[in-house]
Order: C-alpha cells, then sequence, then structure tokens
C-alpha cells in the first residue's frame, strides 16, 4: 500500500520515519525495572546479604563436605537472637571475616519505582485525573495539560491529515484542520461569563453565540441577537490618524 494512502501519527521517532509510542517506550523502561528487580532477587536467594563469612585455609578438596557440615552446625549453634553473646568456638584453621560489600543495584531499585505517578508523567496527564492531590488548580493543570502534552500530539495529527486528506488547492484556499479544546477547558460561570461579556462588548462575537457558549436558555429571539456590538467611539487607529492630520 502506498503510504501517501496511510495516515501515520507520530509523537516520538527514532529513525525520522517511523513513530514510537509512549506505550512502547514505557514496556522499554519497564524491562530495564524488571531486570533490575530480578538482580535483587538472585541476590537474596543466593545469601549474598550474610554480614560475615566463615573462611578456612584448608585447601584439600577432600574436605569440603566436612566444611559444609560444620558451616550448617555453626549456624546452628551460634546463628539468631538465643545465641546473641555467646562466645563463637571456631576449630583451628577457621575463621570469621566480616562481609564487606556496597549493594549498588539495592540502592538503584528504591529510586526504579514504576509508579501510577510516572506513568501519567509519561503520558502527560494531570494529577487530577488520576485522583493524586496537587496544589496547582485544576484549570492551571487542564491549561498546562493542553499546552505542554496536547498540542504537540495535535499537532502532528494536524499536519498529517492536512498533508495526506487536503489537495494543494484545498490548502491554497485556505482549508486547515483545528481541534476544539472547550469542552475541556470549562471554568466556573462566573469566570466563563467574563470572558464572554468581554468578547460580546467588544464585538468578538454575537449575544446568542455567547448564549449558546455558556449553555444559558434560548438564544435572543430577534435580529439584534445576531448582531455584533461595539462602543461607538472605537474607531480605527489609521482612520483617527488621518482625522488629525486633517485638522
Amino acid at each position: 500500500m502506498n503510504g501517501e494512502n496511510i495516515l501515520h501519527f507520530k509523537t516520538a521517532i527514532q529513525d525520522g520515519y517511523l513513530g514510537v509510542s509512549p506505550l512502547k517506550s514505557l514496556i522499554f523502561e519497564a524491562g530495564i525495572r524488571q531486570k533490575a528487580a530480578l538482580t535483587i532477587r538472585n541476590f537474596y536467594e543466593n545469601n549474598a546479604m550474610s554480614p560475615v563469612v566463615l573462611s578456612s585455609n584448608v585447601s584439600d578438596l577432600s574436605k569440603v563436605k566436612e566444611l559444609k557440615e560444620f558451616s550448617e552446625k555453626f549456624k546452628l549453634e551460634n546463628a539468631g537472637a538465643d545465641n546473641a553473646g555467646k562466645v563463637i568456638k571456631l576449630p583451628p584453621g577457621m575463621r570469621l571475616e566480616a562481609l564487606n560489600y556496597k549493594l549498588i543495584d539495592a540502592d538503584i531499585i528504591n529510586t526504579l519505582k514504576f509508579t501510577n505517578q510516572e506513568i501519567i508523567s509519561a503520558f502527560g496527564v494531570p494529577s487530577f485525573l488520576m485522583s493524586y492531590e496537587t496544589t496547582q488548580s485544576i484549570e492551571n493543570q487542564t491549561l498546562e495539560f493542553k499546552t505542554f502534552t496536547l498540542n504537540s500530539i495535535l499537532a502532528a495529527y494536524k499536519n498529517e491529515i492536512e498533508v495526506k486528506m487536503f489537495t494543494s488547492s484545498e490548502i491554497e484556499q485556505g482549508y486547515y484542520i483545528d481541534f476544539d479544546y472547550s469542552t475541556m477547558l470549562e471554568a466556573d460561570l462566573t469566570t466563563k461569563a467574563a470572558a464572554y461579556k468581554e468578547l460580546v462588548t467588544n464585538g468578538l462575537i454575537t449575544p446568542n453565540e455567547a448564549i449558546k457558549k455558556i449553555g444559558l436558555g434560548m438564544p435572543i429571539n430577534s435580529k439584534y441577537g445576531n448582531l455584533h456590538y461595539q462602543q461607538m467611539q472605537y474607531i480605527p487607529t489609521e482612520e483617527r490618524q488621518t482625522t488629525l492630520e486633517n485638522k
């Protein structure tokens, strides 16, 4: 199939051609964290957390079995709370040595917790949508979500749709794709009313358009509801300059 007939929305790319979804990136990140967790698991399963080690200078491998049996007996006689404070008895040729280790992986795993917070951060989702408390207002978070998350994603959609679905003639005529964010950026009634009042008094929208946007009742059943209004003293700056020059 010709690539011109396929809508391929790219949010992130690695090779300059094929897009990489955030979900794929998260799966890759989760794989790294899983390997780190398995490292810690193997560390514990192989008893690498012991604080001391019982060493011997015996070089005869035939006595390895005897050493293992002695280690088990030594553990029973000296390990645990009941044996705390007792004198440790060691046979000749044996010694206890502190096992100095730095479990770097254990420190790393604490910083690699794969939480819901990190998931929503990867997708740029506001915290309040996941019921997390935040000091920011919902309105500010929603605005940030639109500005820093949706804008880049929808820009990719917009460009792809315009390039693949519009003809050259339509683009030259000014056709374009846009997205309506108004439902996301809902504010309280007082704020909305003040905003639409400003638009109406400056002649940017009609009273009926404002009523429709706010969703309050029926529109004005008169031609005056569909007209634009502006104060009489407002005149273009260019005309004002011409008037002053004529005086």
